[in-house]
């Protein structure tokens, strides 16, 4: 054999080594991270926002972050940071100041409900469907945005032509 045969062989072998090598990763679970990506909790078991929010429009945004002010702290200003941080993805989110006081005035890109939120935590991600997909408990603000940008950016922007 010439040395361009091996030359030929060898390089085959290199553009093949991929493949038995990703499935064997993915057979065995080699170097595949088993930890979830977010750190809140992921699709609490709570009703949709349809069946406990009389103002909800699913029209409003791809996704709403509800803000739990029922309890003691109640982190307003620190949800409108975050929303402001998200920058270009602001858009996509709108925000529910959930609280028993309906006198409260909203902040830009809020809206503020007595509704009482069937769960205990502080901040919650609702999808345009209405399901709470996160539930955000004892989280600081920088894993909060680090999560929201997580899954902005893994959920496509509803396009302009949306059916309404």
């Amino acid at each position: 054999m010439s040395s361009a045969h091996w030359k030929l062989i060898g390089l085959m072998v290199l553009l093949a080594a991929p493949m038995p090598i990703a499935w064997a990763m993915w057979h065995w679970q080699l170097a595949i991270p088993k930890d979830v990506a977010v750190d809140a909790t992921v699709q609490p078991d709570v009703p949709p926002l349809s069946q406990w929010l009389g103002e909800y429009d699913q029209n409003i945004a791809d996704f709403y972050l509800l803000i739990n002010c029922h309890q003691s702290d109640c982190n307003a200003d620190s949800a409108w940071h975050i929303h402001r941080a998200l920058g270009r993805d602001a858009q996509r989110l709108w925000r529910w100041r959930l609280t028993d006081d309906a006198s409260i005035s909203a902040l830009p890109g809020e809206s503020v409900s007595t509704a009482v939120p069937p769960f205990a935590g502080s901040l919650a991600l609702a999808d345009a469907n209405g399901r709470v997909v996160l539930l955000f408990q004892d989280l600081d603000d920088a894993q909060v945005l680090k999560d929201l940008r997580y899954v902005l950016k893994r959920v496509p922007k509803r396009p302009d032509y949306w059916p309404e």
